[in-house]
């Protein structure tokens, strides 16, 4: 019922992409400003998405986010889930995709991950019981891409 709904040669590129890896990251961090229609899905909704988004499925090699929620109370207010779209910018695309480039896709989650770790620190939590919450959320998606990496043998 949900998933990603495109035509047979978008779905092959997006694979083709993501077996080239991270050497090719530069290739495609230049064309991030592209917002031709690309793919559809339903998540909430029937959603449409631009050749952006195709290559951050690409890039996040599908883990869009780790934080297990959408949002959440924090120190300050509220806050939403941390995207990799959110970890890209903080880092900077060109800057990222050149540290990408000799770098295996378990390494870029795990630096992901930690990324998103530092974040919710700084957000800070409400309570003791939160704070362990989220972070059991990024132990969790750490030990998930570990045995995704191991079992595709990557």
């Amino acid at each position: 019922m949900f998933g990603r709904y495109c035509n047979p040669e978008v779905d092959h590129a997006i694979e083709k992409l993501k077996e080239m890896g991270p050497p090719i990251y530069s290739e495609l961090i230049k064309h991030l400003d592209d917002k031709r229609y690309s793919f559809s899905e339903i998540s909430a909704a029937w959603l449409n998405h631009t050749v952006r988004d195709a290559l951050i499925v690409v890039l996040s090699d599908e883990n869009y986010m780790h934080s297990g929620y959408k949002w959440r109370a924090v120190v300050s207010g509220s806050g939403s889930y941390l995207s990799f779209n959110d970890y890209l910018d903080a880092r900077g695309p060109k800057q990222w995709a050149a540290w990408a480039s000799d770098k295996t896709r378990l390494a870029i989650q795990y630096d992901f991950i930690d990324w998103c770790v530092a974040e919710e620190e700084k957000r800070g939590f409400t309570d003791a019981k939160q704070r362990e919450q989220i972070l059991d959320n990024y132990r969790s998606a750490r030990e998930r891409v570990n045995t995704e990496s191991s079992s595709e043998g990557r």
